[in-house]
């Protein structure tokens, strides 16, 4: 036998038997020597009575090594190197300066791994070291090439966002042959706009539990980011016309202290929807809702904007468009109608069965020349919504009818002919239909009471 094949040894059992049958012969064993002291307590010579059970001891204990069948198992054993992973970041925020008119930070942090290389390279003998860029994602990169690269480290910085709980959970898979990870260096400047962004989540937790190994920190750049982004829009891809459309907004802001933001959605460079959120102090994120109502249809581009305030880091990020398709839905009709007769009911009948017509009409069934008895009240089936229609809601209707009005047709109606002049002349549509008052004298016929039918 080659002695030099073998560096280790160790004892081991031969034998055939389960060991469950080697656990049952141990306990007869002791079970033997158990009633054999207790058959030899009668005898007189504490001498002899040692002696009986010491013999009988070995005896057992020599049956057990019988049946154990012990033996010395040579081993030729090697030493696995444990792993240590170093992530350096790679995404475009290295690309700030690290202190005020200083480097950027990706060229401070190429710089601090070429002053650790020697330090590196006495940690390979006893352990490996496994160097990743990251950002997005993980890539394997060469430290002795990277150092190498400090006057160009700000070309290396071109990974679209950080991920930092992604980076050390990729790193401490990524091992090879089994060898365990000792621990995980991190050098990034923080700006982590994934599962860190929100600070440490439970889910961040329990991903770093994983690991099951330390993480050592080197942050970079001595100076906070200042910086007001608008991180994420959400609309629909269509909208009808003259119908509300909401965008939510998500903005951030590093390095702010608490701060009123106007925020803006514009079309062709003209605002159509403002609102003010707070953020920066303890409130790092913030989420608002603007709302608009398109007037025409088309195509359009609409920017989501944030002002540029002094010292922020970058300007593009202040601001996200979107592309909006304003489409037609069912014409809106309101149809006002002085007296409800046969030509009434056909026209409304004619607009009801168009199911691209979404028709409101409203009937005038009395006025207090009909009861002099009765009080205003008792005369109002449904109160007659002026403001509502011709004020609020006037722009969300495509066409408006008055039909079977007398020779004062518009009545109360007279404060809201500017508003109805303003939205003819905004493109609106409006229709005059006459009918059996509309050459009668009814000048005292003054409305009060009206019904409405869908």
């Amino acid at each position: 036998m080659d002695s030099a094949s073998y560096n280790a040894w160790r004892l081991t059992s031969l034998s055939t038997l389960p060991g469950w049958a080697i656990a049952i012969a141990c306990v007869a064993l002791c079970f033997a020597i158990w009633l054999s002291f207790r058959g030899i307590r009668a005898e007189p010579s504490a001498l002899r009575r040692r002696v009986l059970v010491g013999l009988r001891a070995a005896a057992g204990l020599l049956l057990l090594v019988l049946l154990l069948e012990p033996g010395v198992e040579l081993r030729a054993e090697s030493r696995v190197r444990a792993r240590i992973a170093l992530l350096l970041d790679t995404s475009r925020s290295m690309r700030f300066p690290a202190a005020p008119n200083g480097v950027s930070r990706a060229e401070a942090m190429l710089t601090w791994l070429k002053s650790r290389l020697p330090d590196l390279s006495a940690l390979a003998s006893r352990f490996q070291i496994d160097v990743y860029g990251f950002d997005k994602e993980l890539q394997p990169q060469d430290a002795d090439k990277l150092a190498g690269q400090v006057q160009k480290a700000d070309e290396i910085a071109q990974g679209p966002s950080t991920d930092i709980v992604g980076a050390l959970s990729s790193a401490a898979a990524a091992g090879t042959g089994g060898r365990p990870l000792a621990g995980l260096i991190v050098a990034s400047d923080g700006a982590d706009n994934a599962e860190l962004s929100e600070a440490m989540t439970p889910q961040a937790t329990s991903e770093l539990r994983k690991l099951g190994a330390p993480v050592f920190a080197l942050p970079v750049g001595a100076q906070a980011l200042k910086d007001l982004a608008i991180d994420k829009v959400v609309v629909d891809d269509f909208a009808f016309v003259r119908n509300q459309v909401t965008v939510d907004v998500s903005i951030s802001a590093r390095g702010f202290p608490s701060t009123d933001v106007p925020i803006v959605i514009k079309r062709e460079g003209q605002i159509v929807a403002q609102k003010t959120v707070r953020v920066g102090g303890g409130q790092q994120r913030a989420e608002a809702k603007l709302s608009f109502v398109p007037d025409r249809t088309g195509k359009f581009a609409f920017q989501v904007a944030a002002p540029v305030y002094e010292g922020e880091a970058l300007a593009q990020n202040n601001s996200r468009s979107f592309v909006l398709k304003v489409i037609r839905d069912r014409v809106r009709v309101v149809l006002v109608v002085g007296r409800p007769s046969w030509d009434v009911r056909f026209l409304r009948q004619l607009l009801k069965r168009d199911p691209n017509v979404d028709l409101i009409s409203f009937f005038i069934l009395r006025t207090p020349g009909d009861d002099t008895h009765s009080s205003q009240d008792e005369l109002s089936l449904i109160p007659f919504p002026t403001q509502e229609i011709f004020q609020e809601q006037l722009k969300t209707f495509d066409l408006v009818i008055f039909q079977d009005f007398g020779n004062r047709p518009w009545y109360h109606l007279s404060q809201y002919l500017d508003g109805i002049a303003s939205y003819v002349r905004d493109g609106g549509a409006l229709a005059i239909v006459g009918g059996e008052q509309a050459l009668s004298a009814s000048d005292s016929r003054q409305p009060r009471s009206t019904a409405s039918c869908p």
